[in-house]
C-alpha cells in the first residue's frame, strides 16, 4: 500500500511549532504523514489531536504511531474540531493544522470512486458514517441542480454540457460506476480536453458529496477561540476554491474594520484575531515538485492568534 507524502514538511513545522510541550491538532491525520514528522519535533509532554474522517485511514494512522503516547486518535469530520478538543479536556491549543488534499490511500485504495483512473462504486465519501454518496447525487440531482453545482466546484466550461449528458444517460440505465461516469464525459468533451476535465468534474462531486467548503469555513471560524494567544493556524490547500475561503478568512480575521470603505467612522467593532505570517502563499521548490507530484499546486498560508 502507498502512503501519502506529506508536502512542505519543513514549512508546516517552521510555521505550526512554536512550543515543543504544546498541544497541537492535526485536523486532516489521513494516514499520518505530517503526524509523524510532526510527532518528532515534540516532547513526550506534548499532545496531538489527529482528526479524520476515514475510518480506515486513522486506523492506518494509529498503527503507523502505535507506540506513541501523545496521540489522540479521532474519526470524525473536521467541522467537529471545537467539540472534539474540548471532549478531550482541551479548551486551548498551541496549533492547528489543515492539509486539504486528497490522501494518497483515499485515491488508490478506498475503492471508493475518488479518482477516474479506476473503474469503481460511485461512492466518494470521505467518512463512510455518511449516507449521501456521489451515485445518488449522480441519478437523483434535477439537472438544474447537476448543472450548478458542476460548474460552480470544477470551473469547468464542459460542466452544462456535461450535467445534460449524464441526465440524458441515466434516463437509459443508473450510473452506478466511475467507468459509467467517464464514458459519458468522453462523450461530452473533446479529446484534447479529458484528462484536465475529468479531473475538474470529479473534484466538483467529490467537493459536493462531503460539502468540502462548508466544513472547511465553519472549521476555520472555530480556531480563532481555540488557539491559544500566540498559538498558529497553518493550512495547505490545492485549488483556488478551498484557497479563495482560507485567505478571505485570515484576510477578514487580520483586520480590525470591516466597514465599508466609504464609512466615515467604524461601527462594526470588529478586532482582528490573527496576524498574517504568510504575506504570499508559500509553495513547493522545484525540488519538491520533481520528486512528488502531487505538491505542485500546494499553497501553505500561516497566521498566528493575537490578543484582542
Amino acid at each position: 500500500m502507498n502512503l501519502h507524502r506529506p508536502v512542505l514538511v519543513e514549512e508546516v513545522l517552521k510555521y505550526l511549532i512554536t512550543n515543543e510541550d504544546g498541544v497541537y491538532i492535526d485536523c486532516t491525520a489521513g494516514t499520518g504523514g505530517h503526524l509523524q514528522v510532526i510527532l518528532e519535533k515534540l516532547s513526550s509532554k506534548s499532545m496531538v489531536i489527529a482528526i479524520d474522517g476515514d475510518s480506515k485511514s486513522i486506523d492506518i494512522c494509529r498503527e503507523r504511531l502505535k507506540e506513541r503516547e501523545n496521540v489522540i486518535f479521532v474519526n470524525d469530520n473536521f467541522d467537529q474540531l471545537r467539540k472534539i478538543a474540548f471532549q478531550n479536556g482541551y479548551t486551548k491549543v498551541d496549533g492547528i493544522l489543515f492539509d486539504l488534499g486528497l490522501s494518497t490511500y483515499l485515491l488508490e485504495n478506498s475503492g471508493r470512486g475518488f479518482t477516474y483512473k479506476k473503474d469503481e462504486p460511485l461512492d466518494m465519501r470521505f467518512n463512510t458514517k455518511e449516507k449521501y454518496r456521489a451515485r445518488s447525487f449522480i441519478n437523483n440531482a434535477p439537472l438544474d441542480e447537476l448543472r450548478t453545482e458542476l460548474k460552480k466546484y470544477s470551473e469547468d466550461r464542459y460542466a452544462t454540457r456535461i450535467a445534460k449528458y449524464i441526465v440524458q444517460e441515466r434516463e437509459k440505465q443508473p450510473i452506478e460506476t466511475t467507468g459509467q461516469l467517464v464514458s459519458v464525459i468522453e462523450k461530452a468533451v473533446p479529446r484534447k480536453d479529458i484528462i484536465k476535465t475529468l479531473s475538474r468534474i470529479f473534484q466538483a462531486i467529490r467537493i459536493h458529496v462531503n460539502k468540502e467548503l462548508e466544513k472547511l469555513s465553519s472549521a476555520l471560524e472555530q480556531t480563532p477561540p481555540l488557539l491559544k494567544e500566540g498559538g498558529r493556524l497553518v493550512v495547505i490547500s490545492y485549488h483556488s476554491l478551498e484557497d479563495r475561503i482560507v485567505k478571505n478568512f485570515l484576510k477578514l480575521e487580520s483586520s480590525d474594520c470591516i466597514c465599508p470603505p466609504d464609512f466615515p467612522i467604524c461601527t462594526c467593532g470588529h478586532k482582528a484575531r490573527f496576524k498574517i505570517l504568510t504575506e504570499k502563499p508559500v509553495t513547493p521548490t522545484v525540488e519538491e515538485i520533481q520528486s512528488n507530484p502531487n505538491a505542485r499546486s500546494a499553497k501553505l498560508r500561516a497566521a498566528e492568534r493575537i490578543n484582542t
